[in-house]
């Protein structure tokens, strides 16, 4: 009976023996599986590492090379704007001092404008000042002579007509009367002259200082737009706008100086025709012809004396 369970126990442990080497046969072939697999994955990692390496090293070589390429461009790139920089620059000064020259010129022509109109102006009040002397200095000659024509009147009527009581004697007072009524005249014709001339002179006048204020407000109106494009930008298109409202304003002078001379021009005429005027006043006086129907002129005297009167009349006509 020992050996019986001594043989079963050395089966038992034989046969325990094979499992246990079966199973580290199976399990060693196992870790030489695993050890391939692993030896496998690793390959393939490394593939896939090398592989992830070359990529990433390319990459690094691109972002090296667009970093280069974004540095040689930002430096070209502020290379221009220091040229644009400096070109704008020589620009603004070179404009700068083109405006400076445009506005220099604008105020010298600015300046003699006005120097030019104030001489018009003085021209023009002297003129008018001139023209209210020469009315005057008529006005005087005509009452000088008109005087002058009552005193030879009187003269002729007393060495025509003889002292004592005369029939149709011419009274003192129609004598009055037409001297009145000659003065009158005389005097009604020089209002009527006097005042056409302030009338024309007043719508000459009026004309003048309408251009004169056209011409202003033109001008202020240049200005602002002048500093309305400076403070707007200032480029050629300014330039040669300024320029053309410098030529238009030069036309604007000229069409002022040569409405200050038509306007000379016709202050001349009206004085010219207010002389005529007072040279064509006729004094229309009693002669001899009142009393021819009863007197008779008997001395030679008297014929004499009348040829003042007829030259002094001759020259009123």
């Amino acid at each position: 009976m020992c050996a019986a369970l001594a043989a079963d126990a050395a089966s038992q442990e034989a046969t325990f023996k094979k499992q246990l080497q079966d199973v580290q046969d199976q399990w060693r072939t196992e870790l030489a599986n695993i050890h391939l697999e692993l030896q496998d994955i690793s390959s393939h990692h490394m593939l896939a590492l090398e592989k992830c390496q070359a990529l990433f090293d390319r990459d690094l070589q691109c972002i090296a090379q667009k970093e280069v390429e974004i540095e040689m461009r930002t430096h070209m790139e502020r290379r221009e704007a220091a040229e644009r920089a400096a070109m704008a620059q020589a620009e603004k000064d070179s404009m700068e001092g083109r405006l400076r020259a445009i506005r220099y010129d604008l105020t010298q022509r600015q300046r003699q404008r006005q120097d030019e109109f104030d001489l018009v102006w003085r021209d023009f009040l002297q003129q008018t000042l001139d023209a209210h002397k020469d009315k005057e200095r008529v006005r005087r000659r005509c009452l000088a002579e008109l005087e002058a024509l009552e005193r030879l009147h009187t003269r002729d009527l007393r060495a025509q007509v003889p002292l004592g009581p005369v029939k149709n004697s011419i009274p003192k007072s129609d004598l009055e009367e037409r001297q009145k009524l000659v003065r009158s005249r005389i005097e009604e014709e020089l209002l009527r002259s006097t005042g056409h001339l302030i009338q024309v002179e007043y719508a000459s006048n009026m004309d003048m200082l309408e251009s004169v204020h056209r011409a202003q407000a033109n001008k202020l109106e240049m200005a602002m737009e002048d500093e309305q494009s400076v403070a707007v930008g200032a480029n050629d298109t300014c330039c040669s706008r300024a320029l053309a409202k410098m030529q238009a304003s030069m036309s604007s002078m000229e069409e002022m100086m040569r409405v200050a001379d038509e306007k000379a021009k016709e202050d001349a005429s009206v004085i010219q025709m207010l002389q005529d005027k007072a040279k064509s006043c006729v004094v229309e006086l009693p002669t001899r012809e009142v009393v021819a129907s009863t007197f008779t002129v008997a001395t030679k005297d008297t014929t004499n004396s009348s040829a003042p009167k007829a030259n002094l009349l001759r020259g009123w006509k």
